[in-house]
């Protein structure tokens, strides 16, 4: 995953990243916030919505390309303050 990009969005949280190579049947994306929540979302486009997470709310997120035989690739990583 190259160009991992995540911003506050009103009350949510929009994450976007572009594939790196061959691109993958899907990925695992998982959010941790400030506040202690752990999400995880296993979307196939390269953009996610995440609704609830408030801007005053930090969070690290975490996208990783997933092979149709399920073989992860390098996970990327990004902050939001």
């Amino acid at each position: 995953v190259r160009r991992l990009v995540a911003r506050h969005a009103g009350a949510a949280l929009a994450v976007s990243w572009h594939a790196a190579g061959a691109r993958p049947h899907h990925y695992r994306v998982q959010i941790t916030t400030s506040s202690g929540q752990h999400r995880t979302f296993w979307p196939t486009r390269t953009r996610l919505l995440v609704p609830r997470i408030g801007r005053n709310v930090r969070a690290t997120i975490t996208v990783t390309g997933i092979s149709t035989i399920g073989t992860a690739g390098i996970a990327s990583r990004a902050a939001v303050r």
